[in-house]
């Protein structure tokens, strides 16, 4: 059991390093050719331009993302199983 939670908490440091890239690729995004957009199609072209860049580094990071979440729910229904089994152990003569 104290090796799931383990393998759970390098999921977790797995899942912020994630984060962490997601959140540096869209700082990198804001500042990409927008004011180019801006001078010659608008503001609106370059808002557009942004959002579209922002949600595409949110659909990698929730596609990345995705594995993580059902590691950890598998491991969490097999840490509350060996604790079960082990509750029943426990309180059996």
């Amino acid at each position: 059991m104290r090796d799931l939670r383990q393998i759970r908490r390098e999921v977790v440091q797995a899942e912020k390093g994630i984060h962490a890239g997601s959140r540096r690729s869209m700082g990198r995004e804001r500042g990409k050719r927008h004011s180019f957009l801006q001078e010659f199609w608008g503001r609106a072209a370059a808002g557009r331009a942004r959002a579209d860049a922002k949600q595409a580094v949110g659909r990698r990071r929730d596609k990345d993302l995705a594995p993580y979440a059902r590691l950890k729910l598998i491991i969490d229904q097999d840490v509350t199983k060996l604790m079960t089994i082990r509750d029943g152990l426990s309180t059996s003569p």
